[in-house]
């Protein structure tokens, strides 16, 4: 795209400026729909995290506006298991 700011509308803008863009989520947390910190859902294609998250049990935990790692600073974070398995453990309890 050549120019993104074409296509933002000044109520768009407004939006985003102010994060008022996050309400929905808000509302879905404050409904139990969603929590603040969960798991993210998975892509369609990553068949091994969904795998990998449903034998952990990780599929039955209230999914998140953000993630555990992102809180913890993904960047930092340094598992030589792999973070799936780690956050699988320290959610769960199952190892």
């Amino acid at each position: 795209m050549r120019n993104p700011d074409a296509y933002l509308t000044s109520i768009g803008s407004f939006l985003r400026k102010f994060s008022l863009d996050e309400l929905p989520e808000l509302y879905s947390v404050l409904k139990g729909d969603i929590s603040f910190v969960g798991p993210r859902p998975a892509l369609y294609n990553q068949d091994d995290l969904i795998e990998l998250r449903t034998g952990k049990g990780i599929h039955k935990l209230i999914p998140g506006i953000t993630g555990w790692a992102q809180v913890n600073g993904r960047a930092r974070l340094n598992f030589p298991g792999g973070a799936p398995v780690k956050y699988a453990v320290l959610v769960t309890g199952v190892n």
